[in-house]
């Protein structure tokens, strides 16, 4: 895959205030970049040698679904990262609810995967790849 081909979707459900949308967001962003630490595009002096961060070399949108809408992505999405098609990432609603790594780990860990209700999820593939699953999505606003 050519860099210029490869794309990444965030994904929230319709109506999350906009704190958690853009702490849901955040971290998201922070999983991938860990997990594909080439995605961030290099720093870039101006015009008077002040250093800024860059911004990331693929083109990226966030997306807003319905509930239900999020919930047949996270299946379909989910799918196509058993097959090696994507990288998915998902962010359970424990994820508001609990204040460290092990409280998730735990209250997650303590569910099956049928009562975890996703709040927002992020794709990153091909263009063609993550456009065909997210077909229909609107910006969120």
């Amino acid at each position: 895959m050519e860099n210029v081909l490869k794309k990444f979707a965030i994904v929230l459900k319709a109506g999350l205030p906009s704190g958690k949308a853009i702490n849901l967001a955040s971290h998201l962003s922070a999983q991938l970049g860990t997990l594909v630490p080439d995605i961030g595009g290099e720093e870039v002096r101006d015009a008077s040698g002040v250093a800024h961060s860059g911004v990331p070399i693929w083109p990226n949108v966030i997306l807003s679904a319905s509930p239900e809408a999020l919930a047949h992505l996270v299946v379909a999405a989910r799918r196509a990262a058993e097959m090696d098609q994507i990288l998915f990432l998902d962010f359970p609603e424990q994820g508001f609810t609990t204040k460290t790594d092990d409280e998730y780990r735990t209250e997650v860990g303590a569910r099956a995967a049928s009562d975890i209700v996703v709040e927002g999820c992020l794709l990153f593939g091909t263009r063609q790849r993550v456009n065909a699953l997210t077909k229909g999505l609107v910006f969120w606003a």
